[in-house]
């Protein structure tokens, strides 16, 4: 094993909520902690974007709260309806739904180029970031 991730997904409470998450802004970093406490050599934060509800407002702050923990990855994905889930029930009774253009506002920052330029147009140099919605490690 190479690196622990911790799927944070957002530190915004409400948003937590919206998707159906079980864990807390607090628990998350309590984790983070006891991981590194632990001595894990890599750990990873894995954050989604395009919540119903988000602004990009709302994501840099994310972002900017990840990165102000250190973490030595930050995985970013954009939100997939998975079955048996809140937000899918939510999906299917028509209360939500993806909004492609949103989607790609996120991706791009607003038409910014490709996400990882969209990322360095943001102040985060060192942040790496992986456009997939599958982990490699």
């Amino acid at each position: 094993m190479t690196r622990i991730s911790i799927g944070v997904q957002s530190f915004q409470p409400e948003l937590l909520e919206g998707l159906g998450r079980r864990h807390t802004r607090q628990q998350a970093l309590r984790a983070y902690e006891a991981v590194r406490a632990a001595g894990f050599a890599s750990v990873n934060f894995d954050l989604i974007f395009a919540i119903p509800g988000q602004t990009l407002k709302g994501w840099r702050a994310d972002l900017d709260e990840a990165v102000s923990h250190a973490p030595d990855h930050i995985s970013t994905y954009c939100l997939t309806f998975e079955e048996d889930t809140a937000l899918f029930v939510k999906l299917s009774q028509g209360r939500v739904r993806p909004d492609v253009v949103t989607e790609t506002a996120f991706y791009t920052k607003r038409g910014n180029g490709s996400k990882r330029r969209a990322m360095r147009s943001m102040r985060y140099p060192t942040l790496r970031v992986r456009a997939t919605n599958a982990s490699t490690t």
